[in-house]
């Protein structure tokens, strides 16, 4: 009912995760699960410059997500962004890709301006749900003045794997914080739920 995780037992809601946490996100959907041959499609996509991959994966997103994009109908996609040194080393950012590819698709806007990542974060894998909301605090920043200009009431963050939610919620937070903002996510990929 939050994360989109599918669940091994029909009966519940909520995963284990959303019921030991408080998130600033409003919920939110993915695409593919993160097993088998999406493990490796996942990694050409961000480390091996398969940007093509970017839109089958929105072809994808709308054809299992539309009704849920329809439903919440947000004012923008944002990308996850990349901190902008590894941006440049990588030459290119796959969650920026796959949000240029959806909003194409679905007639949609992008705003690769309202979030930044501030500081230089380690890689997710590897640690723990602990350590990664420790390794994304105060990691983003938002442009007040683009979010007051626009307007932005339903925000749809964009990513490619959701595994603990750290980095959907560290940004979900400073977009809503003493506001009543709804944010959203879609990521291409999502492990299973508990």
């Amino acid at each position: 009912m939050k994360c989109g995780k599918p669940l091994r037992l029909e009966q519940k809601e909520y995963c284990g995760d959303c019921m030991r946490t408080k998130y600033s996100f409003t919920g939110g959907r993915a695409v593919f699960f993160y097993h088998g041959p999406m493990k490796e499609s996942m990694y050409r996509f961000k480390y091996s410059g398969r940007r093509e991959y970017a839109s089958f994966f929105a072809r994808e997103a709308l054809r299992t997500q539309g009704r849920y994009l329809d439903t919440i109908r947000p004012d923008c996609i944002v990308p996850v962004p990349l901190y902008r040194k590894k941006q440049l080393k990588r030459g290119y950012n796959q969650a920026e890709d796959f949000a240029v590819a959806l909003a194409h698709l679905s007639h949609a806007t992008v705003d690769t301006k309202l979030v930044r990542r501030t500081r230089n974060t380690l890689p997710m894998k590897g640690l723990s749900a602990a350590d990664r909301k420790q390794n994304v605090r105060n990691a983003f920043s938002v442009d007040q003045k683009r979010l007051i200009k626009y307007d932005y009431q339903r925000i749809l963050l964009v990513d490619d794997i959701f595994t603990t939610g750290s980095t959907i919620d560290a940004i979900a937070n400073v977009l809503t914080r003493d506001l009543d903002r709804k944010v959203y996510f879609l990521c291409i990929c999502t492990g299973e739920g508990t």
